[in-house]
């Protein structure tokens, strides 16, 4: 799939179609892509594992870029990765950003040159936003407060500290996170203490994130492996030790964690289920923090060639106190009990225009999940086929694999195409079809859906382009109405302009309609939005963005999302509805080169009569965010 990215100044300028989640918050992989942006990897003596951070790059395609690095005894310009095998424009494009070639004649000095206090990152935010809903019954302030601190003392040591306060929580600890890793000694790959995260295979048995979407082209497993967490998600990652050994052909994990989960618990002490939202503003919500402990050890074995790349995964799991779910047949399928196992095998298999790749994963005593692929790269046609299938009490609380909920009670196939049909105009949509063989939650009965996207690019000049896009999203759910399933449809039209006037001043619009259906009951509800935006360049180190937006929609069954600008490493999707308008300013400042302050202002109004569109009755929500980053 092809998307532009623009460079920028300070690496905030992804392009929104990678990101525009209904329900996405994977703050981790923005600021990856920011460091990586900010301090690009070199093609000369990036390993494997490094090249994985990228996530376009899969891992026969990157093992593909070593192998060609090999043979040519180095890069020497960025345009060479264009002759690999899967190596399409599109993925050309995304990559390019995050990587540079230093020549070869300079890398051995590069990589032998110290720094006397090694290399750190410090990161410190604070956004406050008034009023908060909500907010007389919390325990703390409105403030939201994230500091982060990376450092690395020598090449192979390195250590990492993460704290973060919601807004409404008291403690500006609530979130504390921690790794001290070290890597690359003899057969010793790395080694983590601390909190951590694996990602393994489609991710049937662990993942570490959730960036398998289905508009960016990126559909297969990253298997970024053994790695710190970094995420802000309370209840994510794993806590304990873990390392990964290479002999050769073969890679070898070991893991071990006992982490402390949120969770409601019944009132003869049993887990009732586990508490997700990760906040803890008053008395209820602090009573779920740490309530449940989840032990687990496994291990993964994997061998890999120019062929063929294979890996076995094995883990077993505790919680206590154990699961008592809900007697109700809405939680038939829900976990209960103490003790938990899952095995798992996946291959990748490169070939010269196809990649096949899968992964099977059995929750021993329960079910069986399974994901198979194909990818198809070569110019000017990017292409891919998945199909997957969870039986409904299969049981992987780590995973993250393609589906179009959750790992569990889903059958679905998906088509992806990108064509590049002249020089200037691109088409690519995709088409998912899915559906639920047993019952969900309040559907008692098995459901289906489907899921449509299609796209038109053109670049009408070097300095404008277009981008058109239909799409459709429908499944059949419960309907409150009158306690029936019926099928539900949002779909919509969007078109969106980019003019770059200068290089110093870059202009952006869009206009959007939709419709919520349920077309049994013959209800229908409209949405419409408009925005104008720019991107001002004053200065060399100074970036100024900013964007005012109008929308409208009958309730919230016809929100308009939009995905916005905002503090580096932050993104902001917002579900708008209602009738009102939104308005934010987002300003970045280096200073030097290790240090850089950024701020953002939003306010968002929303008019409570039709007549008073600019004025008058109504009620706004005003948010201030401040940010220092500090590299040395």
């Amino acid at each position: 799939m092809l998307f532009v990215i623009v460079p920028s100044l300070f690496s905030q300028d992804l392009d929104e179609s990678l990101f525009e989640l209904e329900d996405f918050e994977e703050r981790e992989l923005v600021e990856r892509l920011e460091r990586l942006r900010e301090d690009p990897l070199d093609l000369n003596t990036a390993s494997l594992s490094e090249l994985l951070q990228i996530p376009w790059l899969y891992p026969a395609l990157a093992r593909r870029i070593l192998s060609t690095r090999k043979q040519l005894g180095g890069f020497d310009h960025l345009s060479q990765l264009k002759e690999i095998p899967g190596m399409t424009q599109a993925i050309f494009g995304l990559i390019t950003p995050y990587l540079q070639v230093r020549p070869v004649e300079k890398v051995r000095p590069a990589v032998k040159r110290r720094r006397p206090f090694g290399k750190g990152r410090f990161r410190a935010r604070a956004i406050e936003k008034n009023p908060l809903e909500g907010e007389e019954n919390y325990l703390g302030n409105s403030r939201k407060v994230y500091t982060r601190i990376d450092f690395e003392p020598k090449e192979n040591l390195g250590f990492g500290l993460l704290t973060e306060k919601d807004q409404g929580e008291d403690s500006y600890t609530d979130l504390l996170n921690y790794h001290f890793e070290w890597k690359n000694r003899g057969t010793i790959e790395k080694i983590i203490l601390g909190h951590y995260e694996l990602d393994f295979g489609e991710g049937l048995l662990f993942s570490s994130s959730s960036f398998i979407f289905k508009g960016s082209g990126i559909i297969k497993g990253s298997e970024k492996g053994l790695r710190p967490y970094r995420s802000s998600n309370e209840n994510g990652g794993l806590h304990g030790g873990a390392i990964t050994s290479n002999f050769g052909s073969l890679d070898l994990s070991l893991f071990a964690s006992l982490a402390e989960l949120d969770g409601t618990l019944n009132e003869d002490g049993t887990v009732k289920n586990l508490y997700e939202e990760g906040v803890h503003r008053d008395s209820a919500e602090i009573a779920k923090k740490d309530q449940v402990r989840e032990k687990i050890f496994g291990g993964r074995i994997e061998f890999s060639s120019k062929k063929v790349k294979v890996g076995m995964t094995g883990y077993t799991g505790s919680y206590d106190p154990p699961f008592e779910p809900e007697d109700s047949p809405r939680y038939a399928y829900a976990f209960e009990g103490k003790r938990y196992t899952l095995v798992g095998a996946d291959f990748e298999i490169p070939l010269s225009d196809f990649d096949l790749f899968g992964e099977i994963g059995y929750s021993l005593d329960r079910g069986w999940g399974s994901v198979m692929g194909i990818l198809y790269h070569l110019n000017p046609v990017d292409a891919a086929i998945l199909f997957r299938q969870y039986d409904e009490d299969f049981y992987s609380p780590h995973s993250s694999g393609f589906s179009n909920s959750d790992d569990e009670n889903e059958v679905g196939s998906f088509v992806q195409l990108s064509y590049r049909l002249l020089p200037e105009t691109t088409i690519r949509g995709y088409l998912d079809l899915f559906h639920y063989p047993q019952r969900r939650f309040f559907e008692d009965l098995p459901t289906e859906g489907r899921e449509f996207r299609g796209e038109v690019e053109h670049q009408l000049r070097n300095d404008l382009s277009l981008i058109g896009r239909v799409w459709q999203k429908g499944r059949e759910r419960y309907t409150s109405e009158d306690g029936k399933i019926h099928w539900r449809e949002r779909r919509g039209i969007r078109i969106t302009g980019k003019w770059a006037q200068s290089k110093k001043l870059d202009w952006f619009g869009r206009v959007e309609v939709l419709e919520a259906l349920i077309p049994d009951l013959e209800e229908k509800e409209d949405g419409n939005l408009l925005f104008g935006g720019f991107r001002f360049r004053p200065f060399k180190r100074t970036s100024i963005d900013g964007r005012l937006i109008f929308f409208h929609t009958d309730s919230y069954e016809s929100r308009i999302y939009e995905f916005e600008r905002d503090l580096p490493g932050v993104m902001t999707n917002l579900a708008l509805f209602g009738k009102g308008r939104r308005f934010y300013l987002v300003m970045n400042h280096k200073i030097a080169k290790f240090l850089r302050l950024s701020g953002k202002f939003s306010t968002t109004y929303k008019v409570e009569s039709p007549f008073n569109f600019f004025g008058g009755l109504g009620s706004s929500v005003e948010t201030y965010g401040v940010q220092m980053d500090w590299r040395w």
